[in-house]
């Protein structure tokens, strides 16, 4: 059987670290890059057309993580002005990886790697990425492997 998998394709975006994000000291709290990562792989969807809450809301379908593992290198701070850069290291119909990077300037503050998987909402059992939900096109090329 052949196995589909996207190609590796790289997006970035910016972050401001808002006062809600820090602490006392005014350094981000960690829990916050988890939300700083989510909105990463959320900006690699949207890139490729891939709605989110209509897979949910009309498919039925949900990206779940399942694995996450994350390295802090130095910390961030209020009004931080910080660079997210989400790569697919690997992906397929129900799954992907993802290698994201958080830079303040040329320093590097966090790296993680990232797994979700596709699953159907109402009983969070395996699940395909729907046919429908994305324009093969849009997306980084698919190969057959």
């Amino acid at each position: 059987m052949r196995k589909k998998y996207f190609d590796s394709g790289t997006r970035e975006f910016g972050i401001k670290v808002p006062f809600r994000d820090v602490d006392m000291g005014g350094v981000v709290y960690h829990p916050y890059y988890l939300t700083y990562l989510e909105a990463g792989r959320d900006n690699w969807f949207s890139a490729f057309d891939i709605n989110l809450h209509a897979l949910i809301k009309n498919n039925r379908y949900a990206l779940v993580v399942s694995s996450l593992d994350v390295k802090y290198k130095s910390p961030a701070f209020l009004d931080d002005r910080l660079l997210l850069r989400t790569t697919l290291l690997k992906g397929s119909l129900a799954s992907f990886e993802f290698t994201q990077v958080i830079y303040r300037g040329e320093t590097l503050l966090l790296e993680a790697t990232t797994k979700v998987v596709g699953v159907y909402a109402h009983d969070f059992k395996p699940a395909r990425l729907p046919a429908e939900a994305i324009s093969l096109g849009e997306m980084p090329s698919l190969k057959s492997r």
